[in-house]
């Protein structure tokens, strides 16, 4: 605990003599802010005055870009004619059945089960 507020004072100090400008020439920075180059950036000055305007009236809306295309006019087409041919042909032969034997899925065995070791060992 007496550690902690050790350093508490201590931080205090430090901060304290970090904000300390007293030794800083104010006197100084407040002469030059008189002349033109002051301290700081120096900026001409603009011309023509700056004056924004404030309009009351709606902006006019603008002229649709996209027009959509016109209805297509629906035009007749006569029907296609379609000549079929008819030719007799023998339907293809049925296959014999063949009987397939069920697959057989060994069921796994309970435990852990390790590879055998790439090198043999010893006793």
């Amino acid at each position: 605990m007496n550690a902690l507020l050790s350093y508490f004072l201590v931080s205090c100090l430090l901060a304290l003599a970090a904000a300390d400008v007293s030794h800083l020439p104010l006197e100084q920075l407040e002469q030059h802010s008189e002349n033109e180059h002051g301290y700081g950036y120096d900026y001409p000055k603009p011309v023509v005055p700056f004056v924004i305007e404030a309009t009351t009236t709606p902006p006019p809306t603008p002229a649709p870009t996209y027009l959509p295309p016109p209805k297509p006019v629906p035009t007749y087409l006569p029907p296609v004619i379609i000549t079929t041919t008819t030719t007799t042909t023998t339907p293809a032969p049925t296959p014999a059945p063949t009987y397939l034997p069920p697959v057989i899925v060994p069921e796994p065995q309970p435990g852990y089960h390790y590879d055998p070791p790439s090198e043999p060992f010893h006793f």
